[in-house]
């Protein structure tokens, strides 16, 4: 179902598989990334971990997704980088390497081809952090616009940590110096939890994963380094909605527990107002919408749909009539959110994490809009 509405709009979460014949040889072979095939029907597959995913929409391979896009009035999508490319289970560190870098080509390759049509990110590994620091310096000065990072990944000595931590730091520090926005998405919340029934009925996608991003919230926050590094326009999958559930549970702590907290921290709610982290409205729940709204404003939500996965947000799966902006248009009727502030949701909010507000990357998002606008 395709809404003729009276403006273009934003995807600002989506997602693009290669072809077979664009993943390398030696990643196939080795089981580290595969597809079955390229239609609906087959499957993503990493054999080495045993794991595989279907291919539910045509929309996964571009040219398909493209001409989706142009039906349902989206003139650019932001496309992040498919989560299986964070390697924290692939322990040889020059295949890891050698996957970063085919992501990263491959999202570079999309750029070039559909400048006007897609904004790519790049991904980067934090426990292989000379080899990170030099990928992220190459590739923004190759031109890509932002940096994909996990909510989470697993040290060189097997632990899972966020990525707040001092490899992650020395990343931030890099990209406040660059002014490279970060895009965070939660993954492998099966070996974090290590549950017994953590995927029964596919459990760990419904609340697992969106508590792995309110756990990188709380670190964000907590530590400040959204202060300490303010150009760095952090964006937050999934809405942040369970981080925004809980964040008065995050002040009672702040005040109970004054021994717990950093000697110039500042209470949790003061991040409520932070410029620099946004979040998409993948949250299924035009109530969530009003929360969102409630607790940071419209300016820093951007509209995302998670296309073409199951739990994407805009693709009519089930023919129960669902389009891109539904949630929104759905929050706009109940009251919620103003026709202006579901405008600027849908089209204008994406560009003010990709390029800012100030400064010459600014001047280049607004020619960027003005671009997409007139294409």
């Amino acid at each position: 179902m395709a809404v003729t509405r009276e403006y273009p709009i934003i995807n600002g979460h989506g997602h693009i598989l290669p072809t077979q014949h664009q993943i390398p040889e030696s990643i196939r072979r080795a089981g580290y990334f595969d597809i079955t095939g390229h239609k609906v029907g087959d499957f993503m597959v990493q054999p080495f971990i045993k794991w595989k995913r279907p291919i539910s929409h045509q929309t996964f391979f571009l040219e398909d997704y493209l001409d989706w896009a142009e039906e349902n009035g989206i003139r650019h999508t932001v496309l992040i980088t498919l989560s299986q490319m964070y390697c924290n289970n692939v322990r040889s560190k020059s295949a890891a390497l050698d996957i970063m870098k085919f992501q990263n080509d491959f999202h570079q390759s999309l750029q070039s081809g559909w400048p006007i049509r897609l904004s790519p990110g790049f991904v980067s590994l934090p426990r292989f952090l000379d080899e990170t620091l030099f990928e992220i310096q190459t590739r923004y000065a190759a031109g890509m616009q932002f940096l994909c990072l996990p909510t989470h990944y697993k040290r060189t000595d097997g632990m899972y940590v966020s990525c707040t931590d001092e490899n992650c730091q020395k990343i931030f520090a890099l990209a406040n110096e660059l002014n490279l926005p970060v895009q965070i998405h939660p993954y492998d919340y099966e070996e974090i939890f290590k549950l017994a029934d953590i995927d029964t009925n596919w459990s760990g996608h419904k609340a697992p994963m969106p508590s792995l991003t309110a756990h990188f919230y709380e670190r964000l926050i907590t530590q400040g380094l959204h202060e300490k590094y303010p150009n760095v326009r952090f964006y937050l999958a999934h809405g942040n909605s369970v981080g925004y559930a809980t964040i008065g549970r995050q002040h009672q702590a702040w005040l109970a527990r004054p021994d717990l907290r950093n000697a110039d921290s500042q209470s949790p709610l003061d991040s409520l107002s932070a410029p620099n982290i946004f979040c998409d409205t993948i949250v299924h729940d035009p109530d969530l919408i009003w929360l969102l709204k409630r607790k940071i404003g419209t300016k820093n939500i951007i509209h995302g749909m998670d296309t073409p996965y199951p739990l994407g947000d805009g693709i009519d799966y089930l023919g129960d009539g669902s389009y891109p902006g539904r949630t929104l248009d759905l929050a706009e009727n109940f009251g919620y959110i103003t026709p202006e502030e579901k405008r600027a949701i849908l089209f204008d909010n994406m560009f003010t994490w990709l390029y800012g507000t100030t400064g010459e990357k600014a001047k280049r998002g607004t020619q960027m809009k003005e671009l997409v606008l007139s294409d």
